[in-house]
Protein backbone atom coordinates (compact mmCIF):
# COMPACT_ATOMS: atom_id res chain seq x y z
CA UNK A 1 0.00 0.00 0.00
CA UNK A 2 2.74 2.43 0.58
CA UNK A 3 4.24 1.74 -2.36
CA UNK A 4 1.19 2.38 -4.14
CA UNK A 5 0.99 5.73 -2.64
CA UNK A 6 4.71 6.72 -3.72
CA UNK A 7 4.16 6.00 -6.84
CA UNK A 8 1.06 8.00 -6.99
CA UNK A 9 2.73 10.99 -5.67
CA UNK A 10 5.22 10.88 -8.48
CA UNK A 11 3.13 10.44 -11.27
CA UNK A 12 0.52 13.06 -10.36
CA UNK A 13 0.01 16.19 -8.72
CA UNK A 14 -2.44 17.02 -5.69
CA UNK A 15 -5.24 17.78 -8.02
CA UNK A 16 -4.82 14.04 -9.65
CA UNK A 17 -3.34 15.42 -13.08
CA UNK A 18 -0.20 14.51 -14.69
CA UNK A 19 2.55 17.66 -14.46
CA UNK A 20 2.70 18.32 -18.09
CA UNK A 21 -1.13 18.01 -18.84
CA UNK A 22 -0.69 21.83 -19.43
CA UNK A 23 1.88 21.73 -21.55
CA UNK A 24 0.17 18.92 -23.82
CA UNK A 25 -3.11 21.24 -23.72
CA UNK A 26 -1.12 24.53 -24.93
CA UNK A 27 0.39 22.24 -27.77
CA UNK A 28 -2.77 20.83 -29.00
CA UNK A 29 -4.54 24.08 -29.68
CA UNK A 30 -4.97 25.24 -33.05
CA UNK A 31 -3.26 27.95 -35.20
CA UNK A 32 -4.37 30.89 -33.67
CA UNK A 33 -2.66 30.70 -30.37
CA UNK A 34 0.39 30.04 -32.12
CA UNK A 35 0.53 32.90 -34.18
CA UNK A 36 1.36 36.29 -32.16
CA UNK A 37 -1.21 38.92 -31.76
CA UNK A 38 1.83 41.07 -32.95
CA UNK A 39 2.54 39.35 -35.87
CA UNK A 40 -0.78 38.77 -36.92
CA UNK A 41 -1.16 42.20 -36.47
CA UNK A 42 1.32 43.68 -38.37
CA UNK A 43 0.88 41.10 -41.27
CA UNK A 44 -3.09 42.37 -41.56
CA UNK A 45 -2.26 46.11 -41.69
CA UNK A 46 0.41 45.48 -44.38
CA UNK A 47 -2.43 43.49 -46.08
CA UNK A 48 -5.02 46.60 -45.48
CA UNK A 49 -2.28 49.45 -46.40
CA UNK A 50 -1.66 47.21 -49.94
CA UNK A 51 -5.14 46.66 -50.41
CA UNK A 52 -6.08 50.57 -50.07
CA UNK A 53 -3.09 51.12 -52.42
CA UNK A 54 -4.31 48.88 -55.11
CA UNK A 55 -8.14 50.51 -54.55
CA UNK A 56 -6.28 53.91 -54.78
CA UNK A 57 -5.07 52.35 -58.47
CA UNK A 58 -1.53 53.79 -56.73
CA UNK A 59 -0.31 49.92 -57.37
CA UNK A 60 -1.16 47.62 -59.41
CA UNK A 61 -3.50 44.37 -58.02
CA UNK A 62 -0.19 42.52 -59.54
CA UNK A 63 1.74 43.89 -57.04
CA UNK A 64 -0.90 42.75 -53.85
CA UNK A 65 -0.68 39.31 -56.42
CA UNK A 66 2.98 39.71 -56.10
CA UNK A 67 3.80 40.02 -52.36
CA UNK A 68 0.46 36.92 -51.88
CA UNK A 69 2.42 34.49 -54.23
CA UNK A 70 6.21 35.04 -52.83
CA UNK A 71 4.51 35.07 -48.94
CA UNK A 72 2.99 31.43 -49.76
CA UNK A 73 5.71 30.30 -50.97
CA UNK A 74 8.31 31.68 -48.37
CA UNK A 75 5.66 30.36 -45.98
CA UNK A 76 6.53 26.68 -47.68
CA UNK A 77 10.09 27.53 -47.39
CA UNK A 78 10.08 28.06 -43.75
CA UNK A 79 8.06 24.93 -43.21
CA UNK A 80 10.63 22.74 -45.27
CA UNK A 81 13.21 24.25 -43.39
CA UNK A 82 11.39 23.51 -39.83
CA UNK A 83 10.60 19.92 -41.24
CA UNK A 84 14.53 18.78 -42.62
CA UNK A 85 15.60 20.98 -39.03
CA UNK A 86 13.81 18.26 -37.30
CA UNK A 87 15.11 15.42 -39.46
CA UNK A 88 18.34 15.96 -39.80
CA UNK A 89 17.91 16.80 -44.01
CA UNK A 90 19.65 19.57 -45.45
CA UNK A 91 18.07 22.98 -44.80
CA UNK A 92 17.22 25.80 -46.79
CA UNK A 93 19.96 28.56 -46.98
CA UNK A 94 19.06 31.37 -44.93
CA UNK A 95 19.94 33.44 -47.60
CA UNK A 96 17.54 31.95 -49.83
CA UNK A 97 14.77 32.44 -46.86
CA UNK A 98 15.82 36.52 -46.56
CA UNK A 99 16.09 36.56 -50.53
CA UNK A 100 11.91 35.76 -50.29
CA UNK A 101 11.47 37.85 -47.38
CA UNK A 102 13.40 40.92 -49.37
CA UNK A 103 11.53 40.29 -52.47
CA UNK A 104 7.69 40.40 -50.87
CA UNK A 105 7.53 36.96 -48.78
CA UNK A 106 7.82 38.71 -45.77
CA UNK A 107 4.17 38.71 -44.36
CA UNK A 108 4.59 34.85 -44.97
CA UNK A 109 7.77 34.77 -43.33
CA UNK A 110 6.05 36.48 -40.32
CA UNK A 111 3.34 34.16 -39.75
CA UNK A 112 5.21 31.06 -40.78
CA UNK A 113 7.91 31.76 -38.43
CA UNK A 114 4.79 31.79 -35.64
CA UNK A 115 3.09 28.90 -36.56
CA UNK A 116 6.08 26.28 -37.29
CA UNK A 117 7.89 28.33 -34.28
CA UNK A 118 11.46 28.69 -36.50
CA UNK A 119 13.87 31.19 -36.25
CA UNK A 120 12.01 33.18 -33.95
CA UNK A 121 15.32 33.10 -31.34
CA UNK A 122 17.76 33.58 -33.25
CA UNK A 123 18.69 37.37 -33.14
CA UNK A 124 20.99 37.38 -36.10
CA UNK A 125 18.54 36.17 -38.17
CA UNK A 126 15.85 38.20 -36.80
CA UNK A 127 17.57 41.56 -37.13
CA UNK A 128 17.98 40.56 -40.90
CA UNK A 129 14.58 39.59 -41.53
CA UNK A 130 13.19 43.37 -39.54
CA UNK A 131 16.14 44.64 -42.36
CA UNK A 132 14.78 43.25 -45.30
CA UNK A 133 11.07 43.85 -44.10
CA UNK A 134 11.86 47.49 -43.96
CA UNK A 135 13.69 47.74 -47.20
CA UNK A 136 10.66 46.19 -48.97
CA UNK A 137 8.27 48.45 -47.32
CA UNK A 138 10.53 51.27 -48.46
CA UNK A 139 10.81 50.48 -51.49
CA UNK A 140 6.96 50.08 -52.01
CA UNK A 141 6.56 53.71 -50.71
CA UNK A 142 9.31 54.48 -53.05
CA UNK A 143 7.77 52.91 -55.94
CA UNK A 144 4.19 55.01 -54.78
CA UNK A 145 5.55 58.34 -54.55
CA UNK A 146 7.90 58.45 -57.54
CA UNK A 147 4.80 57.24 -59.50
CA UNK A 148 7.02 54.23 -60.75
CA UNK A 149 6.50 50.92 -61.70
CA UNK A 150 7.61 47.50 -60.73
CA UNK A 151 8.63 46.57 -64.22
CA UNK A 152 11.42 49.53 -64.76
CA UNK A 153 13.27 47.33 -61.24
CA UNK A 154 12.47 44.02 -62.37
CA UNK A 155 15.23 43.67 -65.08
CA UNK A 156 18.00 44.29 -63.04
CA UNK A 157 16.41 42.28 -60.06
CA UNK A 158 15.76 39.48 -62.48
CA UNK A 159 19.10 39.44 -63.37
CA UNK A 160 20.24 39.33 -59.90
CA UNK A 161 17.56 36.48 -58.94
CA UNK A 162 19.47 34.04 -61.40
CA UNK A 163 22.72 34.11 -59.53
CA UNK A 164 20.89 32.13 -56.85
CA UNK A 165 18.76 29.86 -58.76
Amino acid sequence: MAVKSTQQSVSSTPQGRRPNSKARAIKQKGMSSRISPLALGITLAFIAGLAALVGLNLVSSAIAGLYLALSLITCVLYGLDKSAAKSGQWRVAEARLHLFQLAGGWPGALLAQQWFRHKTRKQPFQFIFWCTVLVNCGVLVWLVMTDRSLTELLPPFTSFLDRFF
